[in-house]
């Protein structure tokens, strides 16, 4: 049999073991907690614009201006596109609400959905001062972690 004396060692080094276990894990906790928390899109985009220059600032608005005219473009030839595409069907659609059996049933569901396309907000043109935001502040946008946000540049090193 052991000693008293000799269990009496063991445990203090084993609550010793256990007292430095416990003060790693609780750094690791405070560690993770601090880096692997979201981060503040203030903070991103402040920073992001303190790497900026006044003249490059300028000239990504300008960038952003002609972006816009290029979207608003593109999404009025993709409006009229899909305007032309329901344009028969919508012509069917009209002929059969002249019908009363058709337009007390169901179907007239399907008919009004048709007429939506020139209320659709996929085709509204974003805002310059959005696609500026966008050119500035894009890849931030990824960054689910403080770390991903160091990894994009998003936020400073430290």
């Amino acid at each position: 049999m052991l000693s008293k004396e000799i269990l009496e060692r063991h445990y203090v080094r084993l609550i010793v073991v256990m007292i430095v276990l416990g003060i790693f894990a609780a750094l690791a906790v405070v560690y993770y907690l601090r880096v692997e928390r979201a981060p503040d899109y203030k903070q991103m985009r402040a920073y992001r614009l303190s790497l900026i220059t006044g003249e490059l600032l300028r000239d990504i608005y300008l960038q952003a201006a002609a972006e816009t005219e290029a979207r608003r473009v593109l999404l009025r030839l993709q409006k009229d596109e899909a305007l032309k595409s329901a344009a028969p069907k919508v012509a069917e659609c009209n002929t059969k609400m002249e019908d009363p059996a058709f337009r007390t049933k169901k179907n007239v569901a399907t008919c009004n959905r048709l007429f939506l396309i020139e209320k659709d907000s996929r085709f509204d043109p974003p805002t310059i001062e959005a696609v500026f935001e966008e050119i500035i502040v894009g890849p931030c946008k990824f960054a689910r972690t403080i770390r991903e946000a160091r990894a994009l540049k998003c936020l400073p090193a430290s």
